[in-house]
């Protein structure tokens, strides 16, 4: 499986899950941009200790970028090569076109910023990648999931936290490859003899369970339309890699040292 997690929630990893971050692709991300969210700071030389010497292994991490202050991701990024280490760069929005060739001419992998949440990300994101001298396979897009564009451009890897609103909201997620599009449904799920049908059995018979459906963060063991999203979650990531794009899924950052030690005896659970 690959999964990214933040490093602005580090605080919350249990070493009962080192196991599987050690199993898996662990992609670890600077928290650059929940640290602009709350308006709090990433310390550099923690991040850079931490990545020097994890108490697991990581597959990739993101160098520290400060959104909209472009001097400053330089400066992280040139600090952190000085260490010795070697982080993927990210591309931010409002930057020159100039400085993505630049980075993309030093570095083998380089993540495009400032998209998630943004309105006009889709038209922004076409702006970058319909460029033919623009390898796409070498890019990580931050905070995206449109199958449309993946499908077209096929980036090397994207992520999405679209699994945290299951907790939030007790709903599923999953992939519609007739509209090929990301769509939520609820407990309705129940009565769709298609989806239930998918499902592995004991995570229909969670679902047919009031306890199945409770919004608790604490109890992922009983939350089966949590289960369903990660299931159906598992599932789009191997229909991506087909078209050669790695999808990162991004856990509630409340639970992942729960999800990961509850689910990972589960069979469909890779």
């Amino acid at each position: 499986m690959n999964h990214l997690i933040s490093f602005a929630y580090n605080d919350m990893w249990d070493e009962r899950c080192y196991d599987f971050f050690n199993r898996s692709n662990t992609l670890l991300d600077s928290g650059a941009y929940t640290a602009f969210k709350s308006k709090k700071e990433i310390n550099l030389e923690d991040y850079c200790s931490f990545v020097k010497n994890p108490p697991f292994k990581l597959w990739r991490y993101f160098a520290l970028d400060k959104i909209g202050d472009s001097k400053a991701t330089d400066r992280n990024l040139q600090i952190m090569l000085d260490k010795g280490l070697k982080p993927i760069p990210v591309f931010q929005r409002g930057q020159p076109l100039d400085k993505l060739y630049e980075l993309l001419g030093k570095f083998d992998l380089v993540g495009i910023g400032g998209v998630a949440g943004t309105n006009d990300r889709n038209s922004y994101l076409k702006w970058i990648l319909q460029r033919p001298d623009i390898d796409k396979q070498r890019l990580h897009l931050l905070g995206v999931l449109n199958i449309d564009i993946i499908k077209q451009y096929r980036p090397y890897s994207c992520d999405s936290s679209f699994l945290v609103f299951a907790p939030k909201f007790a709903t599923i997620t999953y992939y519609d490859p007739i509209s090929n599009s990301l769509k939520r449904i609820g407990r309705e799920i129940i009565s769709n003899k298609k989806l239930m049908g998918a499902l592995p059995t004991k995570i229909q018979e969670g679902l047919m369970t009031a306890d199945g459906w409770i919004h608790s963060t604490k109890l992922i063991a009983n939350n089966a339309h949590l289960k369903a999203s990660l299931f159906f979650a598992i599932k789009l990531a191997q229909y991506l890699e087909n078209v050669n794009c790695k999808l990162f899924l991004i856990f509630p950052n409340t639970v992942p040292q729960v999800i990961f030690y509850q689910l990972q005896g589960e069979e469909w659970f890779v």
